[in-house]
């Protein structure tokens, strides 16, 4: 976990307007990677059906602006913030948009974590000791 003073998450649920076609959500993924890179935001998206878990990580400014900028976004509805604080370190730092599709195998393609050193990656981020990555465990088990 990278280390830095002026780090800040915010974790959000949200549900999807619509079912999203692989193509589209690789479009969506492809798109907000770009994005990311250059405002460095790191972070997860977790799809479930059309329940959304999204993770962004990385300067306060840049990902509160992001934020803002998901609010508006008319691919979803029903934001809910879970978390919005400072974090000790990046939990994704390795990835700008890491993508985990439960239950939709036509997804499975782009999951970011089949590999056995990417999924023990998730799997020690899902075992810290802490709020984000406990949310995101809970996320994923509930809508497994």
């Amino acid at each position: 976990m990278q280390k830095r003073n002026n780090l800040w998450a915010i974790l959000y649920v949200s549900s999807a307007m619509k079912d999203l076609s692989p193509a589209d959500v690789e479009y969506y993924l492809n798109l907000n990677k770009e994005f990311r890179i250059k405002s460095q935001i790191s972070g997860i998206v977790v799809l479930a059906q059309n329940n959304v878990l999204v993770l962004q990580e990385g300067e306060k400014e840049n990902v509160k602006t992001e934020f803002e900028a998901e609010k508006k976004h008319p691919a979803q509805h029903s934001l809910i913030k879970v978390f919005d604080g400072p974090i000790e370190g990046r939990y994704f730092e390795d990835f700008p948009l890491a993508f985990k599709p439960i239950g939709n195998p036509d997804l499975a393609h782009l999951d970011d974590f089949t590999k056995p050193n990417t999924k023990e990656y998730l799997d020690e981020i899902l075992d810290l000791d802490q709020s984000v990555p406990k949310i995101i465990k809970e996320f994923i088990q509930n809508n497994s």
